[in-house]
């Protein structure tokens, strides 16, 4: 696994930009981007980006939207699953991770 670029530089600013980029897209795909929880917190992690703190402000960012997406993934029928998961797999695609 490479490790991230330095903290407090340029490349660490865009490494953290990418990996919020990677989260909002699963976010979109969920709809649910424009909740005010996940707005609030979208924003402080990009105020974060390049910095200290940016790494906790983000885990519990994708902790949340995957919890969303475990509960979908749960209460969706059988034909709606796998469309799901076709889009899933291709946002992973996408991922710079």
């Amino acid at each position: 696994m490479i490790p991230p670029p330095t903290i407090n530089t340029i490349e660490r600013f865009d490494y953290d930009i990418k990996e919020l980029q990677s989260l909002s897209e699963i976010a979109n795909s969920l709809g649910v981007a424009k909740h005010p929880i996940l707005k609030g917190t979208f924003d402080r992690c990009y105020e974060k980006a390049g910095f200290r703190g940016f790494s906790q402000e983000c885990s519990s960012l994708s902790l949340l939207i995957m919890a969303i997406r475990r509960y979908r993934m749960a209460t969706l029928g059988e034909d709606e699953q796998s469309e799901f998961w076709v889009r899933e797999k291709n946002l992973l695609k996408l991922s710079p991770f």
